[in-house]
């Protein structure tokens, strides 16, 4: 009986790292497929590709980047993951196919043993439209009483007009430099930038001040308010790390 060296699972999350059950057209995702290893005997990943399917390119674009998983050994039930960032082009009424993934491997510890090429297909996606994009840079961590900037990019994916009002809530966590609320108009397939310096006020993991995005009634045909917090909820950190300020930085 041929037993088989590993099986190979698949699973998708936001860029934030959050689980994800849908993609939207133009919003990049992580896709981590999970190498299990399955064979008595130990097994050396030489390399691992994807190709993918025409719906769907890399963010980066590096063909021949070199795979994280080259010369890992894995015994038996233990895990390699691997993880591509991805953007699907296209969506449907069906999932999308992702492409197809392809593990070059050996026995381990064999200088005897064959290289092998085993191949699977990666699983599919349900990929959605989707109007407006939005992307939240900021430091990686703040200082207390330390102002920081936080950008927000928002894409018009559309090919009309966008008129959309941003606000920032009040929070008792940070204070704010500039207006709370600014009306934007973004053109169509293009990109708007507005920053906010905030301010922390207090240590540890602090949630952000949460952005709130409405549209004028007159134009919720195009975007309705369901699709904009859901846009907000899966795009935007909600929390950072603030750090108590040394009496050496003080002084």
């Amino acid at each position: 009986m041929v037993k088989k060296p590993f099986e190979v699972t698949t699973q998708f999350y936001t860029t934030l790292f959050e689980p994800l059950t849908k993609g939207f057209i133009n919003e990049s995702f992580i896709i981590m497929p999970h190498i299990t290893c399955v064979s008595p005997w130990p097994i050396q990943i030489l390399s691992t590709s994807i190709e993918l399917a025409d719906s769907i390119q890399r963010e980066n674009n590096l063909e021949n980047e070199k795979s994280i998983l080259t010369d890992i050994e894995l015994c038996d039930s233990e895990t390699g993951t691997d993880a591509y960032c991805l953007i699907p082009k296209i969506g449907g009424e069906q999932p999308i196919s992702i492409g197809v993934y392809t593990i070059k491997w050996k026995r381990a510890n064999d200088e005897t043993a064959l290289e092998t090429s085993s191949s699977v297909t990666l699983a599919p996606l349900w990929v959605e439209d989707a109007v407006i994009g939005l992307e939240a840079k900021m430091p990686a961590h703040g200082w207390v009483r330390t102002p920081f900037c936080i950008s927000y990019f928002i894409k018009n994916h559309s090919d009309y007009l966008v008129t959309l009002r941003l606000a920032m809530e009040g929070s008792d966590a940070f204070m704010f430099a500039g207006q709370k609320q600014v009306d934007i108009y973004i053109l169509p397939r293009n990109v708007r930038k507005v920053d906010w310096v905030l301010r922390p006020l207090v240590a540890g993991f602090v949630a952000l001040p949460t952005l709130s995005l409405t549209i004028p009634a007159d134009e919720e045909h195009k975007l309705g308010k369901e699709r904009l917090s859901e846009m907000i909820e899966r795009s935007l950190p909600s929390h950072i790390y603030i750090l108590p300020k040394s009496q050496s930085l003080g002084e």
